[in-house]
Parts: C-alpha cells; sequence; structure tokens
C-alpha cells in the first residue's frame, strides 16, 4: 500500500505567495472603484489607504516573482472602460451575431447611443479628474466631451424613434 503521507515542503504560505496577474487586476481595480465612489459620496473613504497599500504590495510581488512591475499595458487594460461597440464587432468577429445584427444596430440608433454614452463617461471622467488637479483648461476639454456626447445622445434617441416609426409603418 502507497503512503500518503504529506511532506510539509517549507513553501510560501497564502501571504507569501506571489500574486497572479488576475490577482493583481482584481486589488487595482478594487482601488479604483473604491476611489471613484469616493469621489462621487458614495465610497468607503476608509478603505483607500489600505487598499492602496494592498496595490503596492501585489505590485512589488508580481515584480519579485516577474522580474519587472506589472506592465503599463496591463494596468491600462485592466483600468480600461468596457466599450459597448468595441464588444458588439468582437462578438461579430467570434460568429456570435451577424453582421445583420450590426447592420440593424446601425440603423436604429443603437450604435450611435452607446458611443455618445462613452463620451458622456469619459467627459464626465476628464472633468472629475482635471477638478482634483486643478486644470480647468482640461477641465473644458471634458465639458466639450460630455455636451457633444450629450447631443450625440439626443440624436441616437432621435434615430432609434424615427427607425421604429419606420418599423412600424411597414409593418401595417
Amino acid at each position: 500500500m502507497p503512503d500518503f503521507t504529506i511532506i510539509d515542503g517549507g513553501g510560501p504560505s497564502d501571504r507569501d505567495r506571489v500574486p497572479s496577474e488576475e490577482e493583481f487586476v482584481d486589488i487595482l481595480r478594487s482601488l479604483a472603484a473604491t476611489t471613484l465612489r469616493t469621489i462621487r459620496g458614495a465610497g468607503k473613504p476608509h478603505e483607500l489607504i489600505p487598499l492602496c497599500s494592498e496595490v503596492v504590495q501585489a505590485a512589488s510581488r508580481f515584480k519579485d516573482a516577474a522580474g519587472h512591475w506589472p506592465p503599463a499595458g496591463m494596468i491600462a487594460k485592466a483600468l480600461k472602460m468596457s466599450d459597448a461597440v468595441e464588444d458588439l464587432y468582437d462578438r461579430e468577429r467570434a460568429g456570435k451575431i451577424l453582421e445583420r445584427d450590426i447592420d440593424r444596430r446601425n440603423q436604429d440608433g443603437t450604435i450611435d447611443r452607446h458611443e455618445a454614452e462613452s463620451a458622456i463617461k469619459k467627459g464626465v471622467l476628464q472633468i472629475i479628474a482635471s477638478q482634483l488637479v486643478d486644470q480647468p483648461l482640461q477641465e473644458k476639454a471634458g465639458e466639450t466631451e460630455m455636451r457633444k456626447g450629450i447631443t450625440d445622445a439626443i440624436a441616437a434617441r432621435d434615430k432609434r424613434q424615427k427607425y421604429l416609426q419606420l418599423e412600424s409603418n411597414t409593418r401595417k
């Protein structure tokens, strides 16, 4: 009968374990989300400093294991806002939706609405970031982007209403 005794090899404890990219990204995103919620007035500001410490510790462990700091591309990807239009085209390339579905979304204003919402979000983030560090020119640029997004969202809504009206008339 084989001996199934487990031998303690003195390996690293959970605390000393090197974080995977996923673990680092999770901690970084948690810090970013908590920061944004705190700026909004709905976060937990008491968690910010401990989260900052966790990010630094995870990055340091990553560096020790990989020989370099977490790469900028990985950090940028982790903090990048989702893009509904890009996601649609990715789904089409993967064969999950058809080109005609993309065409319909173009005709009915869905893609225009997604692009407008993205511009609004980016503009608002630019405004907030610029206000935090007193950069009025960048704040104005954010306001311009946000306002254009709002104008485009209204146009997308109008396009959708016209599309639905035309569809309704076609079915009669």
